[in-house]
């Protein structure tokens, strides 16, 4: 994986199992996946929700948001509970990032009365 001195959110399906994207075991993928992120300093976004739906209808974690910790802060993680065609749910990340308010007080001119 790429060096990232900025802040990133990278979005991918792993086809890996750990706890730390809400699976219940971890397997080799998975545990190569934890030492990526531990590596590159990313937060993981998913909240344990399945995205993957196998056919007996039972969903598993193989999609993961990471981010880096800037972003992951201002992150929500959200699953769609339609597969729209496909057998992933789709993934949604907002980022809340609050507006700023700056107090300054901007000098004001009387153009009109100015001789």
């Amino acid at each position: 994986m790429r060096k990232y001195n900025q802040d990133v959110v990278i979005l991918r399906d792993l086809n890996a199992y750990s706890p730390l994207f809400g699976a219940s075991r971890t397997d080799t993928r998975g545990r190569a996946r934890e030492d990526l992120i531990d590596k590159n300093n990313l937060v993981v976004l998913n909240t344990g929700v399945g995205t993957y739906v196998r056919s007996d209808g039972s969903t598993s974690h193989l999609d993961v948001a990471m981010a880096s910790n800037n972003i992951a802060q201002i992150a929500s993680w959200s699953v769609h509970s339609d597969t729209l065609v496909s057998d992933h749910l789709p993934v949604f990340i907002s980022l809340q990032d609050p507006a700023v308010v700056d107090n300054t007080l901007l000098p004001q001119w009387a153009y009109r009365t100015a001789r």
